[in-house]
């Protein structure tokens, strides 16, 4: 028996669970009897299963296929189906340029499910480097004819991903460097630097000031294996249970979540960022005739922020209750006023596709605008922060030294 996840509507109100069934047609049947409208359904996939050991896997190496390499192969298949080349041909063409183990392992495999009569999704579908969004495009374009059309809009949305993680990680690559930076020279002036000025001003034997005796103190803190190595420990742990909990807790990852989205500068910036891909995989799964139940549920799956998929889930069970796309939207305060309104515009128009391409290309538009701005606004402050710390540092050790006469007996 397998299991299956469902979402449908039953006497009007929003329905979910799981349901055992021998196959995908019986769990249809069961679901009716129950009376259910089915929206979705899927089957379960076991945590772990001995019978999808790839045993031709070569040790130390992965199956799963690079970004940049799935990104070479749907820009390699749209140039050549829009050249009225077959799609068998094309994979083997594909087969050929690529150097890369996997992607060769995933194509051959295509090449031969193809030869058999199999649909190319079918090979996507078996493969967990193509997510569902990738899936429902190629099956949109096998259905309508137009895969070298489906496949650049796969190519424009991998390569829009790639932009927003590098951006992502350049905005915080440099705050993060000099963070790191700022605690190795305060760790060395503490463990190295301090005990010098701590032995010379206890050979003069005079009171030290408040400022100098606190810096000396958590120096000696910071060296005894019980403080300063009880503190790591402790820190090291914390950022544990908090990943722990961030993964197997609800209500800690919600509030998480939530926390993140607040901090300042960085927050917007995960947010745009999380909002525009969001757009653009709702404009993909638009184009390729996907239903709105559907287009929201692929679509959360790709948010990774317990606040949005909540808020996404709260539009989804408002659409089984009848109510207005963009009045749902409206309702959600997570999602900028400009986007809701052209949802708005797109619903009266019928035109939602260009909606959402238009939410799409503005929330890009603003991302990159913060993320580009992100660390000249921030390098000032970081530099008054290190000015601060080391600067505070050497004035509390230099202090007694202008009050020398006060040592001299």
């Amino acid at each position: 028996m397998q299991k299956f996840l469902y979402k449908g509507l039953k006497a009007g109100k929003y329905t979910d669970g799981i349901i055992e069934a021998l196959d995908k047609d019986e769990a249809i049947f069961k679901l009716r009897e129950k009376k259910i409208i089915i929206s979705n359904l899927k089957a379960q996939k076991s945590k772990f299963d001995i019978s999808k050991i790839d045993l031709n896997m070569e040790i130390g190496g992965s199956s799963k296929i690079p970004d940049k390499e799935i990104l070479f192969f749907t820009k390699t298949m749209h140039t050549m189906l829009g050249a009225g080349i077959t799609t068998l041909e094309a994979l083997k063409l594909c087969e050929d340029q690529s150097t890369n183990k996997p992607l060769k392992k995933f194509l051959n495999q295509s090449i031969n499910d193809i030869s058999e009569g199999k649909n190319l999704s079918y090979s996507f579908e078996n493969h967990k480097s193509f997510d569902e969004i990738f899936v429902s495009l190629v099956k949109a374009g096998e259905s309508t004819g137009r895969l070298d059309t489906f496949f650049k809009k796969l190519n424009d949305m991998l390569q829009m991903s790639m932009d927003i993680r590098k951006k992502l990680k350049k905005a915080m690559m440099y705050p993060a460097t000099v963070f790191c930076v700022i605690l190795l020279v305060t760790a060395f002036m503490l463990i190295k630097v301090v005990p010098i000025f701590e032995k010379m001003y206890g050979d003069m034997g005079a009171d030290l000031p408040a400022p100098t005796q606190i810096v000396i103190d958590i120096s000696a803190f910071c060296k005894d294996p019980f403080g300063g190595g009880l503190l790591v420990i402790f820190i090291i742990t914390l950022i544990f249970i908090i990943r722990l909990l961030n993964k197997k807790n609800i209500k800690f990852r919600r509030l998480f979540d939530r926390f993140v989205l607040k901090l300042p500068v960085l927050g917007g910036i995960l947010l745009k960022a999380k909002l525009s891909r969001f757009a653009m995989v709702m404009e993909n799964l638009s184009a390729a005739g996907v239903g709105i139940i559907e287009m929201l549920d692929i679509a959360k799956a790709g948010l990774s922020n317990m606040v949005l998929t909540d808020s996404v889930m709260r539009i989804q069970r408002g659409i089984y209750s009848g109510e207005s796309i963009s009045e749902l939207f409206k309702k959600e305060v997570i999602f900028p006023k400009l986007f809701t309104q052209l949802i708005s515009v797109g619903e009266q128009s019928g035109n939602m596709v260009e909606m959402y391409a238009n939410a799409g290309k503005y929330l890009h538009n603003e991302f990159v605008d913060i993320a580009d701005n992100f660390n000249t606004v921030l390098e000032p402050i970081i530099i008054v922060v290190m000015g601060v710390v080391v600067g505070g540092l050497l004035i509390a050790l230099y202090t007694p030294m202008f009050n020398m006469g006060a040592f001299i007996k």
